[in-house]
């Protein structure tokens, strides 16, 4: 009996799940873990190339292009976990992006990130059984293991 249950948890714990960063385009529409205010419209288009080298992250601030970075996916060791159940974690694919941001007066005060990192949310299943993110995370990637709730870093920036 003891077997079983042990067997029956260990199963449980690795649901093999994983939650990628989908090509599109979303707004930024809170921040997390500090207090600030936006002062015009952000938001960011995912596109990939045909290889890793080519994908591309571009920020635009109220319909004008501001930041234009490559997106390299992370070794999946440092991908983060998210979505807890009972038994088991959803892996989530993450990315780093190539270069530092400096949103210099967007934001009051200002943020910067020297080493981005950027996460999907939990999934929602859509009509033909695809998984894909409700929300992106912006976040630093030293403050990685720092951070409480949905948001993986002690101050991200969350899009949906």
């Amino acid at each position: 009996m003891k077997q079983a249950f042990l067997l029956a948890f260990l199963i449980g714990c690795d649901s093999g799940k994983e939650v990628t960063i989908t090509t599109g385009d979303y707004t930024f529409s809170s921040l997390s873990g500090g207090d600030t205010e936006l002062s015009v419209d952000l938001s960011l288009s995912i596109e990939y190339g045909e290889d890793d080298e080519a994908n591309v992250i571009t920020f635009t601030v109220s319909g004008e292009e501001f930041l234009t970075s490559s997106l390299t996916l992370s070794p999946e060791e440092e991908w983060l976990d998210g979505c807890p159940t009972n038994m088991s974690s959803t892996t989530l694919q993450t990315m780093r992006l190539d270069s530092a941001i400096d949103f210099g007066d967007l934001f009051e005060p200002a943020i910067s990130l020297e080493a981005p990192m950027l996460a999907p949310s939990c999934s929602t299943e859509g009509p033909a059984g695809e998984e894909y993110p409700t929300e992106l995370y912006l976040f630093e990637k030293d403050d990685a293991a720092s951070g409480l709730g949905p948001c993986p870093g002690e101050l991200c920036l969350v899009f949906n």
